[in-house]
């Protein structure tokens, strides 16, 4: 499941690129300002490319492009940026800088004749990408008051917790599922981590493209299929619903059980009965590869119950025919 979960990535500099088999990233090509641009014909305009995050020693890299799936074109950079002429219209570009980055490709982009547009390109790095592993908290729900004790061992540096983190968090639980550490009273054990993690790919795993407007009926349909409660459901959907419908398509993975060791081993005392442990993957998503949809299983909710859910934003690799 973890390998075809992530794609681990590794990119390799050829003197000849296709750009066609190369993976892809959608990248923000960000509209800053236009300009006329009157030395220009009437049916021609001009694209100004600017890079962010490239590293010093690529600011003046030779870069390989393609406009509207045409052939490779090799350009030069100039302190990160470059211009590119193309008829008045709609346009789309690949770009692939080296084998550090993630070969970008870009949405529509419109120029008019006489017209210079200018854009920021993010750019990503294909190893070692710190992901956020955001909110992951842990319920208890003990048959009756008794003393635990939870350790989480990350799969990359512990960023924050709540309550504060010491080797481990004890003290009592109860069946409300209330939490007493050091005479104060929590609802749930809290951590976040920074990870490396790799792109999601819909053509090899499975899971959901969702619409910004069916996001939070996907969210409600899918939690109360695994048998979230009705807190636990509020609380995951009105943390990251804000967040994923700032795009107008997302793709969704979910990540079960043992899965989810590849983000943190989870440790308690009493062992319960029940350990459920849900996390979400998605990322901005823009291509029209339908993946294989995702089966997932229910919570069976018997005896000393805990729950742990979280998730991820993570880069998305694009459908290669979406050009």
């Amino acid at each position: 499941m973890m390998k075809t979960t992530f794609l681990f990535l590794a990119f390799l500099l050829i003197s000849t690129i296709s750009l066609a088999e190369e993976k892809r990233i959608a990248a923000s090509f960000i509209f800053d300002r236009s300009e006329p641009a009157p030395a220009l014909s009437e049916d021609m305009g001009v694209f100004s490319f600017k890079f962010n995050g490239l590293e010093k020693e690529d600011l003046n890299a030779k870069i390989t492009l393609s406009c509207d799936g045409g052939e490779n074109e090799t350009i030069k950079l100039k302190d990160g940026k470059f211009d590119y002429n193309a008829p008045a219209g709609t346009h789309r570009f690949v770009i692939y800088i080296n084998d550090k980055y993630f070969e970008l490709y870009s949405h529509n982009l419109i120029i008019g004749g006489q017209e210079k547009h200018f854009y920021s390109v993010n750019t990503i790095m294909t190893l070692g990408l710190q992901i956020e592993v955001d909110k992951p908290v842990i319920y208890l729900y003990p048959e009756e008051s008794t003393s635990f004790e939870v350790s989480v061992i990350p799969k990359g540096d512990m960023a924050f917790t709540y309550p504060k983190y010491d080797e481990n968090w004890s003290g009592m639980m109860h069946p409300n599922s209330d939490l007493e550490i050091n005479g104060e009273i929590f609802n749930y054990l809290f951590w976040e981590s920074k990870q490396e993690m790799n792109a999601l790919n819909p053509r090899e795993t499975a899971g959901f493209v969702i619409q910004k407007e069916g996001i939070l009926s996907f969210l409600e349909e899918k939690l109360n299929q695994v048998g979230f409660t009705a807190k636990e459901r509020a609380d995951f959907i009105t943390f990251w619903a804000p967040q994923m419908e700032k795009h107008e398509q997302v793709f969704i993975t979910f990540h079960q059980d043992a899965d989810c060791d590849m983000f943190a081993e989870l440790n308690i005392s009493p062992t319960p009965e029940n350990l459920y442990r849900f996390y979400m993957s998605w990322g901005s998503y823009d291509g029209d590869v339908v993946p294989e949809s995702q089966k997932l299983t229910s919570f069976q909710r018997s005896g000393f119950t805990v729950i742990e859910w979280g998730g991820q934003e993570i880069p998305t690799i694009a459908n290669t025919l979406a050009l």
